[in-house]
């Protein structure tokens, strides 16, 4: 069972070695993702917010070259 959503980035454009807030509501409220990237540093670590859902910080790659990435998450329940 698979559940497709939108991953909010903001800012949507940021240099190399910048950081990113993430939010994600496919998941469910109370819950907990992890999220990833080829433009992150490391994986993305979601926990509950405010009404938005999940929130998540992410470092870019200092070595990510000016594109567009996907970002992944998978709910805590294997979502």
């Amino acid at each position: 069972d698979r559940r497709t959503g939108n991953v909010s980035v903001t800012p949507s454009t940021i240099a190399p070695g910048g950081q990113v807030e993430l939010w994600v509501d496919v998941c469910g409220r109370g819950r907990q993702a992890k999220g990833n990237s080829d433009a992150f540093v490391s994986e993305a670590h979601f926990t509950p917010a405010d009404a938005k859902g999940l929130f998540a910080e992410a470092t870019i790659r200092s070595d990510a070259e000016p594109r567009s990435y996907d970002v992944w998450v998978t709910c805590k329940d294997g979502r």
